[in-house]
């Protein structure tokens, strides 16, 4: 079994009381960061080379 997303409730609830905007940078942070982790717990074992590019894509929100 492989390791999962962080889930959005635990995200809303650390960010509880925070202003719109930041909230909304937040989780585009932790869930740009989350999608990159699990890519490498979930991977097959082999080194990955991370690139500029990669980077980019992972922060751009697509």
């Amino acid at each position: 079994m492989g390791v999962g997303p962080i889930q959005y409730s635990s995200i809303r609830l650390y960010t509880s009381g925070w202003p719109p905007d930041e909230t909304t940078l937040f989780t585009r942070c932790i869930r740009a960061m989350d999608r990159v982790y699990l890519d490498h717990a979930n991977s097959d074992g082999k080194p990955k080379e991370f690139s500029r590019e990669m980077f980019r894509g992972a922060f751009s929100g697509k």
